[in-house]
């Protein structure tokens, strides 16, 4: 089976050491599972698209960490329509802009803010 673990990053520097801990247990807890991992990180105002050019992704089978500047609005939580259409943009360009979901057979969103098991 090949899973697409699909991540978007905005002012979350806090919590990516976690998020990546858990990744790399998840990927090494199932070695019968082929792990790609997409991620974009846009606008931060912290140091979070340096704390993911620190790690090393090299036990997926493949990567792609991107990070850009939109000038968005920051929203914190919420229902708000502009909010919503953001994250489904950004949500959309970790799976549908990276040729690995040609390969996968499913689509897991992990957030970089979550505590999950495997």
């Amino acid at each position: 089976m090949n899973i697409l673990i699909s991540t978007i990053v905005r002012n979350e520097a806090k919590f990516l050491p976690k998020w990546y801990e858990q990744l790399k247990r998840t990927v090494q807890e199932n070695p019968e599972v082929n792990f790609f991992l997409s991620v974009l990180e846009n606008d931060s105002t912290d140091d979070s698209g340096k704390i993911l050019a620190q790690f090393d992704y090299l036990f997926f089978q493949s990567y792609l960490i991107s990070t850009a500047k939109y000038n968005t609005p920051y929203f914190i939580g919420g229902k708000h329509p502009t909010r919503t259409e953001l994250l489904a943009f950004f949500r959309n360009k970790t799976i549908y802009n990276c040729e690995m979901l040609n390969q996968s057979d499913r689509v897991i969103v992990i957030e970089p803010d979550i505590v999950f098991s495997t």
